[in-house]
């Protein structure tokens, strides 16, 4: 019964336009070996291939934080701020474990990306891809649903 109520309350809040979804794609790089983890050269390497294509549509780092509880360290953070993606923001993340590599895309404003957006995350996936050779390259989207607007 909770959950038939709760659906109906979505809908009717998505309804009233007060509940959008928001575009999330995500780069994952996966060793073959799941035994086997990324380096610090490996992340870094991840890290300039990720600057470089974002600086290449005028994204500027932002701030990272990270805390102690979050199984992802984040290694590098932008936002697309005075450009057409100026709510799109971009994070380059590996796990705790250092067993995978995770370049997350998302538009705080858009339930579909922008061409731009989606050429940008082409962009990314084929040149972690090619630095990454050995590795299981995949893109996922995860859009997110969020109660009130942007």
């Amino acid at each position: 019964m909770g959950r038939i109520v709760r659906l109906f309350l979505c809908g009717g809040l998505a309804s009233l336009g007060v509940a959008c979804t928001l575009f999330i794609e995500r780069v994952h790089v996966e060793r073959a070996d799941p035994a086997e983890a990324f380096t610090e050269q490996e992340q870094e390497k991840a890290r300039a291939i990720v600057l470089e294509i974002c600086r290449a549509e005028r994204f500027s780092e932002s701030t990272i934080a990270n805390s102690p509880g979050n199984p992802y360290l984040t290694f590098v953070s932008l936002e697309g701020k005075g450009s057409e993606q100026d709510t799109v923001a971009v994070a380059g993340q590996i796990t705790r474990t250092r067993r995978e590599i995770i370049v997350t895309v998302g538009d705080d404003a858009r339930a579909e990306p922008l061409p731009t957006t989606q050429k940008l995350v082409g962009d990314l996936r084929a040149a972690l891809e090619r630095a990454f050779p050995e590795s299981r390259v995949t893109v996922t989207r995860d859009d997110q649903l969020r109660l009130f607007g942007p």
